[in-house]
């Protein structure tokens, strides 16, 4: 149960569309060339990041994550299923959408200019934008159980690597 309650967490993290926000060398560029002048974004900004949650009903999209990562545990793990209130119960309480709209917004303002975050909200709101918004929880559920079906057959090559990059590198600790 210790083992898999990292990996429930990474699957909810994963499951959330802010975390679908990966660093690529792209965005390095971008944050180099970033003329932002001030650390803290505005009232104004921060504003614009919250619209675009709004307009993607993070809140609702946070819940189904959260609701999707719990039945991917459990229906991995069946021995979960015993636990799955007291998941249901910590993920609420530690990631409820009261707790993390203000960091979401920061996220997104750090991310995107105000004018940006205006745009993406538009998108949001038109029928396409309701749609990826509505389908996200689904796609990254879905797109984790890939990943995941393309590794777990191959789980002994990586101990293996691992092992053998330990044993190069003697004072790694052991797998």
């Amino acid at each position: 149960m210790r083992n898999l309650l990292p990996a429930a967490f990474l699957a909810v993290l994963l499951a959330c569309p802010a975390a679908a926000q990966t660093t690529t060398p792209q965005r390095v560029a971008m944050r180099q060339v970033d003329t932002t002048p001030a650390e803290q974004p505005s009232a104004a900004h921060l504003q614009a990041a919250a619209d675009v949650l709004d307009a993607m009903d993070m809140e609702q999209s946070l819940a189904r994550s959260i609701d999707a990562t719990i039945e991917m545990q459990v229906s991995r793990d069946p021995q979960l299923e015993r636990y799955e209130d007291v998941l249901r119960r910590f993920f609420t309480r530690w990631m409820s959408w009261a707790r993390l709209r203000d960091d979401y917004a920061r996220i997104y303002a750090d991310h995107f200019t105000a004018d940006e975050l205006r745009q993406i909200a538009a998108f949001y709101r038109s029928p396409a934008g309701q749609r990826l918004a509505a389908s996200t929880p689904d796609l990254m559920r879905e797109s984790a159980a890939l990943g995941q079906k393309a590794v777990e057959g191959h789980m002994d090559e990586l101990r293996a690597m691992i092992a053998a990059e330990a044993r190069r590198q003697p004072n790694a600790a052991k797998p």
